[in-house]
């Protein structure tokens, strides 16, 4: 009987040990991504992905299609984007920002993240950019162009890292997209997803090194987050990357600076104002000398 009891101790104090340490494990993980097996995922919605596992952010569950969360509010994250499911501004606009009935778009936000009227600034500055970015290719009159995606969340395969699954979106966006002139190889996309706070840079063979530099991509990366995480906007982390790539491209040539052409008219202007001057003295002058005479 004391032979049985004492087995009984062991295996509580065993039963306990485990229990603890799956306790401390669960409280390790709270707050952290989670990775699922779709098999053990009952309620997952099927993906079209050759991996069997996919890491799912933020709740550690994964989204519901909208379909599926017609009675839940929009505090629920939209179905994850993968980059061939990624709508294109080019070819289905009316998908990626509110004022559809453009023939096409520079910025694809599909989640509605920015409000129309951000997407209308983000479309401003990219088409500024697209109008005093010259591009060297050929010696030709053309000009850089760079596009944005926007994104809630997109599908991170288990074998890479959030960053580095945001880097792969971005430059199949970028190829799939066809941004930059033709032959030039020099097209631009700028990705931002908000639930894994990750940004990439995509750039073709022939971009600028000061853009198209990993100390570029990396500053960009920096301050991008930085803004969203003090500002939880992810209009102005976008708008602060699409200004960051607009400084650092090289710039057209416009003629004269504002500062030199005011003080050209400023210089005319005296310059005129002399010679009238002179002009209504000699005049002057030579009348009282008619007189005189």
């Amino acid at each position: 009987m004391w032979k049985s009891l004492f087995l009984v101790a062991i295996s509580g104090v065993q039963v306990s040990h485990v229990s603890s340490k799956a306790i401390a494990d669960g409280y390790t993980q709270m707050g952290q991504p989670f990775r699922f097996n779709k098999n053990f995922v009952a309620s997952a919605p099927a993906f079209e992905e050759s991996s069997s596992e996919v890491w799912w952010p933020a709740t550690g569950r994964p989204p519901l299609r909208k379909a599926q969360r017609a009675h839940l509010d929009e505090t629920f994250d939209v179905a994850m984007h993968t980059d061939t499911s990624f709508p294109s501004p080019f070819e289905q606009p009316e998908k990626c920002v509110a004022f559809s009935s453009l023939s096409h778009s520079w910025v694809c936000d599909p989640d509605h993240l920015l409000s129309p009227e951000e997407q209308a600034f983000v479309e401003a500055r990219l088409l500024k950019l697209r109008d005093t970015a010259k591009s060297s290719c050929d010696d030709s009159d053309n000009y850089y162009q760079t596009a944005v995606a926007v994104a809630s969340d997109i599908v991170v395969n288990a074998n890479e890292t959030p960053q580095e699954a945001t880097d792969r979106f971005a430059e199949s966006l970028l190829r799939r997209w066809g941004v930059g002139n033709k032959g030039c190889h020099d097209g631009i996309v700028l990705a931002f997803v908000k639930n894994l706070k990750t940004v990439s840079l995509a750039t073709r063979e022939n971009v600028d090194a000061r853009v198209a530099s990993a100390l570029f991509k990396t500053h960009i990366q920096r301050s991008m987050n930085h803004v969203f995480l003090s500002t939880g906007s992810p209009a102005a982390a976008v708008a602060t990357g699409v200004e960051l790539v607009n400084r650092h491209l090289p710039r057209a040539p416009t003629g004269l600076s504002w500062s030199a052409t005011i003080l050209l008219t400023l210089g005319g202007v005296y310059l005129a104002s002399v010679l009238g001057i002179y002009y209504s003295l000699n005049t002057f002058m030579m009348k009282s000398y008619t007189v005189e005479q």
